[in-house]
This record gives structure tokens, C-alpha cells and sequence, in this order.
């Protein structure tokens, strides 16, 4: 029977939390196995696990502040070695064929204690401060009588020091390449879109039985080879989409919009990214969805939604701006108090609507509606009678006038 991860006690969460390295090193030794395990179920070759678990629980320790529950830890620990262990898959798929140049290796760890031994000290080495002109002078004076025992640890500390910065440096280029490969993998010829117009809606489905329903004015790209070991499950969202993803515990489900990421394993959840607005709107209504790239990573469960701003911050939206940026999944056309500087473009993104304004004082004042999607005859009314304007058309041209006149 396969190794499986460990339950982790809230006491070590709250003390990971608040940086307690022994806290790590009891979750490391309890899911050494599982992780271990998983690295070469994923790839099929014993000698990455290893590099691959040291990366996973190194992100694991910088990304702990982020983390509140037992739940939370065990998908942030399997999602890290799950990623790490596809990057080095997609980066050993890319180096095929290519001549390598012969490297220096050092042994790789060969149990838990070995392994740890290498982890603590890359937790360790950043912090790692010059020593002091006056204790190096003193260290100088003993350099003769410490010279025996010195001439022992020193390789040993400077290989570990080695492996550490190595792993690291490895993880960091690994991870850089990755989201390269994928960034590329979007303007591929071989890259499938599907996009929706201006007043229409549609959906599509994918290899992996998930589906997806677009909004107005909305473009998603699926790379070329989704869903396949190597390339994962990663789509570009531009406009505002819902995805209904099928549960693949092993491969989560990735879309990209700007400089963010939301990761599925399987759930539903609805995105809005138009690249001319300012923030991006999640909203989970089953399974949970993680935000990474942002100022801080969050993992929104069912029911819950949050803002993304350009900088990264992230804000909880009230009833209101759900309802204006979201409401179109429920077939509804939602505003309040808005300009109709900010409206018209909205009407034009949903109906086949597009006034002429020559009056430009109109365009200070507010509408506000709930009216179907469907019904354009509803849009109209609701835009003359809380704006106090009327559409006439001059030809084939329609026109908004100010009806008080």
C-alpha cells in the first residue's frame, strides 16, 4: 500500500505559522514518504524526488504565513510538490535532443535525516550574515589550535551550503522556465481559441471533460497539449468565463489572467479579467480556487469571491459590484447608479447597442437596472426611465437625447 500524507495537528500549523522551524521539519519527516512517493509515481525516476521534495517544502516554509488550517496545509504541501515535480518534468521534456554539457554533481540525499540536513541549512544560508572585522581578527588568533576539527566540517558545511544554493538556484530557473514555456505555449499556431462577441455568449468543452461558458467580448487560448503529463491543465482567460472543472486530484486546473493564476483541483467558479478594467473578479460557488501572483497567495472556498488589483492587493467586493460584474451568469444585466460614460460601453460589450451621445452633459447622469440579458426592448426602457433620456434614431443611427427636453 503506497505511502499516504500524514494529518497535521492545528498546534504544528500555528506554529509553522509564526516560523517555527522544528514545525517543518515534524510535517517534512511525517510526509517524507508520501512526497517521495508521489515525485516518482509522477515521473518514474527515484533519483528527482528528493531535489523535487527539498523545493516543495522550502516554498511550503516561505509561503507558511498564508496558511491557517490543517485542510489548507496538506493542499498547499500536495500542490507544491505537485507543481515542482511538473516543472522538472516539463524541463526535462524540453531538454530532450539538446546536447548538455557535462556538471558537477554532488550526492544526492539518500533518506529523511540526509535530506533535512540539506533543507535546514537552505532555510538558514539567506540569513547568514559577514562576520565582523574584530571576529574575524579574533578567529585569526585560533585559526592554529581549531585548525583539525575545522579541516573536517568545513567541506562538510560547504557542500551542504552547495546543494542548498544549488536547489535553490535550480528551483527558482526551473520555475522561470516554466512559466516561460507556458507564456509561449499561448501564441503557439497549434494553440486552440475559442471567443465570444460583443452581445453574445457561448461555451466550449475540453479534452478533460471540463467546460466553459463565455461571456461577451471573451477570449480563452488552450495551449497545445492540455491535460497531457508535461503540460498540465493551464488556460488564458481574456473577458469573463465560468468553469465547470472536472476533479483530477494529481493535475490541478490553471488559468491565467495578466499576471495571476487561479488553481482548481475541481470546482466551479466564474472569472471576470477584461483587459481595459482595473481590478479581476473571483467568485467560487463550489470546490475552492487559489489565487497566486497576488500581493499574498489566498484559497477562496465555496461561496466566497475577491478582487484583484493591478498591484496585486486583494479586496472583498460588496453585493453590489458582484451583481454589476458577475450578474451576467444568471442571465441578468445588473447596474446601480452608474454614469453613462461607464454604462454605454457596458451596453455596447452586452446588447446590440451603441448610441450616439451628441449632448455630452448626458453622460454625467446615472442609470440603474436588473434586466434580462435577452431582451434588448428591457434595456432600453430601463436606460430612458432612470436616466431621463430617450433613444430616437437619426436613419439607421440611434441617438440619445436628453427626454426632458
Amino acid at each position: 500500500m503506497p505511502p499516504s500524507y500524514a494529518t497535521i495537528d492545528r498546534s504544528t500549523v500555528n506554529a509553522l505559522r509564526k516560523g517555527d522551524a522544528s514545525a517543518l521539519e515534524r510535517i517534512f519527516r511525517a510526509d517524507y514518504d508520501a512526497m517521495i512517493h508521489e515525485v516518482d509515481k509522477l515521473i518514474g525516476d527515484s533519483t528527482v524526488g528528493p531535489p523535487v521534495v527539498q523545493s516543495a517544502i522550502l516554498q511550503l516554509w516561505e509561503e507558511r504565513t498564508n496558511i491557517e488550517t490543517p485542510d489548507e496545509l496538506d493542499k498547499k504541501l500536495r500542490d507544491a510538490v505537485h507543481g515542482h515535480a511538473m516543472r522538472e518534468q516539463r524541463r526535462r521534456a524540453a531538454q530532450q535532443g539538446k546536447p548538455q554539457a557535462p556538471q558537477a554533481s554532488s550526492p544526492a540525499p539518500k533518506n529523511a535525516d540526509e535530506l533535512w540536513t540539506v533543507v535546514a541549512a537552505a532555510m538558514k544560508a539567506p540569513k547568514a550574515a559577514p562576520a565582523k572585522h574584530g571576529e574575524a581578527k579574533h578567529k585569526g588568533t585560533v585559526h592554529m589550535g581549531d585548525v583539525g576539527k575545522r579541516s573536517r566540517t568545513g567541506p562538510i558545511i560547504g557542500g551542504i551550503l552547495l546543494i542548498a544554493i544549488s536547489g535553490g538556484l535550480l528551483w527558482y530557473m526551473n520555475r522561470k522556465g516554466e512559466e516561460t514555456a507556458v507564456n509561449r505555449s499561448f501564441g503557439s499556431p497549434k494553440a486552440s481559441i475559442a471567443s465570444s462577441a460583443a452581445g453574445q455568449r457561448s461555451s466550449m468543452s475540453l479534452s478533460d471533460s471540463s467546460t466553459v461558458k463565455l461571456g461577451a467580448e471573451t477570449k480563452v487560448t488552450v495551449p497545445p497539449g492540455f491535460g497531457e503529463v508535461g503540460t498540465g491543465r493551464v488556460v488564458k482567460l481574456e473577458g469573463t468565463a465560468t468553469f465547470v472543472v472536472t476533479p483530477k486530484e494529481a493535475m490541478p486546473f490553471e488559468v491565467r489572467v495578466g499576471n495571476f493564476a487561479l488553481v482548481a483541483t475541481g470546482t466551479e467558479f466564474t472569472v471576470r479579467a477584461y483587459n481595459n478594467e482595473d481590478v479581476v473578479t473571483v467568485r467560487v460557488k463550489t470546490g475552492q480556487v487559489t489565487v497566486k501572483g497576488a500581493a499574498e497567495a489566498r484559497t477562496l472556498a465555496e461561496g466566497n469571491a475577491v478582487t484583484i488589483a493591478k498591484d496585486g492587493a486583494l479586496s472583498q467586493p460588496s453585493a453590489e459590484d458582484l451583481e454589476r460584474s458577475l450578474g451576467w451568469t444568471d442571465g441578468r444585466f445588473v447596474v446601480t447608479n452608474m454614469a453613462l460614460k461607464q454604462l454605454l460601453p457596458e451596453l455596447k460589450r452586452w446588447y446590440p447597442l451603441d448610441p450616439n451621445v451628441k449632448d455630452k452633459t448626458l453622460l454625467d447622469r446615472t442609470a440603474s437596472m436588473n434586466v434580462s440579458l435577452d431582451s434588448t426592448k428591457a434595456v432600453i426602457a430601463a436606460l430612458e426611465k432612470t436616466a431621463s433620456v430617450k433613444l430616437t434614431y437619426e436613419g439607421l443611427k440611434p441617438v440619445l437625447t436628453d427626454a426632458k427636453k
